[in-house]
Formats: C-alpha cells, structure tokens, sequence
C-alpha cells in the first residue's frame, strides 16, 4: 500500500515551478554581501535591513517602532491613527506562551501609554536584568497567525516550513517541509496538508483566509531562500492569514557565510 500510495505521488501533476515577480535580486545580494562584510561571522539582520531583504522578495514587513517612555508610546500611537499593539520585542520573552508581553487593541494614546506602564511594571516583576524592548505596531486584521520558516540544512540545502502558530504548530508537531525549488502543488500540499488546515478554510464558520495571497508568500520565502544560502535561519513570525491577505508582522533573519551547496543541480532535476 505504501509503494503504491508513493507511486500515485510521483506519478500526479504537480503544477509549475513557482516564479513570483516583482524580485530585484541584485537588492537582496547587496543587503546580504554589506552586512556580511561588517559582521564576518554572520549575525541577526536588523529590522531595517530585514525590511530590505524580504522587500527585494515582494515581502512587506509592517513597520514597528520601539518606544522607551509611555509619551513615546502615545506619540507613536496618535501617529499611527488607530488600534495598535505594544508588545515587546525581546527574543527571550516574545514567544512565551500565551500574551503575557502583549497588549492588542489599544484605541487610542492614552490606552497606549497606559499599556506601556502595565507592561513596564510587569517586566520590571521578571527575575533578571533584561531591557525594556518595548515596541509599538498597527493593528493588523484578525485572523489565523501562522509561522512560515526556512533553514539550511547541511545534506538538504534550504527547507521551507509552513504551520498554523501556537500550539498545532509547538506542542503537536504539525508542521509541513519542502526542499525548494517548490512547485505549486508542493505549497498547495504545504497548506492543506497539515492537521490544523481546517483553521485556515473556515472553521466552525469563521471566514476562510486569502489562500492566494498564502500561496504567494510561502513561494517568495522559498524563492528567496534558494536563492541565498547565507540566509541560514528565517523565521516569518507572526504572520496573520486572513480573508484579504497575508500580513507579516515580525521577522528573525539569521546570515552567515556558507559552503557551497553539493546538491543543488540534483535538486533542480528532481523539480
């Protein structure tokens, strides 16, 4: 049954080579090449040249802007015209579980600054001696939070992953991989086939996110990702799928200088 199920696998159509225009490859070289030749030893990209790279993709990152008083907090606020976020930015307590660092739906200046002195004296609770990170970003559309990833794995080259956020995704392991270069029925199977796919189609008669726009973005990752192996670590987090689009709120770009990749050409040919 398994040869079988494996041969009806190989033998299906699977669509074409993903090709998403809109890339400036040259962009995303320089981005790569000038932090590496300040950090030799590779590091995390800023959030600004994080923007740049995933820009070059037509990948928008949303704007968020650090604050380090409740005035800057409401400054920032009033600037941006409407519900916003203040969170912090701090790679130790951001993916905690739950929403503990997290204050959504603040409708205007004054709930901003009031959210930064609640999360002020709360982290100021937390055992250690750590800054504030605090930070201040739109509000983005309601929906279903996913994490899109990629990594460079020494026999593999780049491996694309795609899950819904939160517990499917961190306790239970449904998480889906591919081995760029995808085709569309790579990231067809990518999103329909892991276990809590019923939350991005309209579950329990919630509206069922933008595939297209999902589909878009999990190729540009994968576009880019093949195209840069010192990208050694992505991670797209959170991104929020909703019925209009795809809205990425965060990202971790982690580059470094590697070897060149052996299996390259045998990857295309398998494609």
């Amino acid at each position: 049954a398994a040869a079988t199920r494996y041969a009806q696998w190989r033998a299906r159509d699977r669509g074409s080579r993903v090709a998403p225009g809109g890339i400036n490859r040259r962009t995303a070289h320089d981005v790569v090449e000038s932090f590496l030749a300040s950090n030799p030893t590779g590091g995390i990209l800023s959030q600004e040249l994080a923007r740049s790279l995933l820009q070059a993709y037509g990948i928008a990152l949303w704007p968020i802007t650090p604050v380090a008083s409740a005035k800057e907090a409401s400054r920032v606020a009033s600037s941006l015209g409407g519900p916003v976020v203040l969170k912090t930015i701090s790679e130790e307590l951001q993916h905690e579980p739950g929403r503990r660092w997290v204050r959504l739906n603040l409708g205007s200046p004054a709930a901003a600054a009031g959210a930064f002195d609640e999360l002020t004296d709360a982290l100021s609770q937390v055992p250690g001696d750590r800054p504030l990170d605090l930070a201040v970003q739109a509000s983005a559309p309601s929906g279903t939070v996913v994490d899109i990833s990629t990594a460079e794995d020494p026999l593999f080259g780049p491996v694309v992953s795609f899950g819904v956020a939160g517990v499917p995704a961190d306790l239970l392991g449904d998480v889906a991989h591919r081995f760029p270069p995808l085709r569309t029925g790579d990231i067809d199977d990518m999103i329909s086939g892991i276990g809590a796919a019923p939350l991005l189609q309209g579950y329990r008669g919630a509206e069922p996110v933008d595939q297209v726009a999902l589909h878009d973005l999990i190729a540009r990752v994968s576009v880019l990702a093949d195209d840069h192996q010192e990208v050694s670590v992505m991670s797209l987090n959170p991104v929020i799928a909703h019925a209009e689009g795809v809205a990425v709120l965060g990202a971790r770009i982690h580059v470094a200088r590697a070897q060149e990749r052996a299996d390259t050409g045998r990857r295309a040919l398998n494609r």
